[in-house]
């Protein structure tokens, strides 16, 4: 838990985000929310208009942190922006965060049982940790490819 509020600290210190203090977008997420069931959230914007990046992300387990740059703000209209944050809660709601962090843990596992195998019990046979590693590689692709399918949600409506 302290590791996910430093990770959630860093990222508010790394993008230099604000909370969201329009009142009127702060209605607007704070219905989507709250017609998802979603209790606990703080939204923050972050000044992308350097960059013109237009991204929004999420993050949290118990409490969720919604981020928004201004370049996606400004870009969109109402009715698109309460698109991508439904984009958003459908992460938050369909634990994808935890779901991808569980399968990296595996992937892990797996290639620590590859390499205790290969190394530390001796294995003569170097082909079995190159097999390993090219198991591990095309899992990781999967896993990648899983991935994306997070990505691109539309069981949720306005």
């Amino acid at each position: 838990m302290k590791e996910l509020n430093k990770k959630v600290f860093k990222t508010i210190f790394l993008l230099n985000a604000r909370k969201i203090r329009d009142s009127k977008l702060i209605n607007d997420l704070s219905y989507l929310f709250s017609k998802y069931e979603i209790k606990r959230y703080r939204l923050y914007y972050w000044d992308s208009s350097k960059s013109n990046e237009e991204n929004a992300l999420v993050l949290g387990f118990f409490r969720h942190y919604l981020f928004i740059s201004t370049s996606l703000i400004e870009a969109l209209e109402d009715d698109e922006l309460k698109a991508v944050v439904l984009h958003e809660i459908g992460h938050i709601k369909h634990h994808h965060f935890i779901k991808i962090l569980i399968s990296k843990i595996a992937l892990l596992i797996f290639m620590s049982v590859i390499v205790y195998i290969t190394l530390i019990a001796k294995f003569v046979d170097i082909w079995l940790l190159f097999i390993g590693i090219f198991i591990f590689v095309i899992l990781m692709g999967v896993n990648l490819k899983g991935s994306k399918r997070y990505g691109c949600l539309s069981t949720l409506r306005l």
